[in-house]
């Protein structure tokens, strides 16, 4: 597991953490485990689905938003996030998973260079995820320049320049990635 933002006296802003994955539920287990060890008590995760309304599947959350989180789940692999900088957003996926035909046609930004497909689907849904959207925006709005910093999206979504985006160090079998929604007025970096 990895906490990002950790300074002496401060609890980590973010957790991420995986683990191999046998049976469906193990990723909600990791991430009730991850909101425990990060707020130190156990927290109750909800579903909400932000395009039917929906309790029974969509994006888990914790009551009142006391942290936000984000799981997902790749054949043989789990990955979950908690954080209390902002939404966020996790992805993984088995290591070149999106080199397919067409590819470009179906999710790169026109502007976008597509060195490792898969590299850029996890990082934009991750970052879609961090939204609350997922994929009902169109991955093809997302534009992501070669350093992680989001160039452009559409205009409902929060300014570019409070996503904050890292590549995750998985094993070489998957390729993942964890975005965070910064607030607004929050300082980059």
């Amino acid at each position: 597991m990895i906490g990002i933002g950790s300074a002496e006296r401060r609890p980590p802003l973010l957790r991420i953490g995986w683990r191999p994955a046998t049976e469906p539920s193990a990723a909600d287990r990791l991430l009730a485990e991850l909101v425990t060890w990060h707020v130190g008590t156990t927290l109750p995760i909800r579903r909400r689905c932000a395009r039917c309304g929906s309790a029974a599947h969509g994006q888990p959350f914790v009551e009142d938003d006391a942290v936000h989180v984000s799981l997902s789940r790749a054949p043989g692999l789990a990955l979950a996030a908690v954080s209390t900088a902002g939404p966020v957003g996790v992805d993984v996926e088995p290591a070149g998973r999106a080199r397919f035909p067409g590819f470009e046609d179906v999710a790169a930004h026109p502007q976008e260079g597509c060195r490792e497909p898969t590299q850029t689907w996890v990082r934009k849904e991750a970052l879609l995820k961090a939204t609350g959207w997922g994929l009902a925006i169109d991955p093809r709005r997302v534009w992501i320049d070669d350093a992680r910093r989001v160039v452009s999206w559409e205009s409902h979504l929060p300014a570019p320049d409070r996503c904050w985006l890292e590549d995750l160090p998985l094993t070489a079998a998957y390729v993942g990635a964890v975005a965070v929604i910064r607030p607004a007025g929050a300082r980059a970096g």
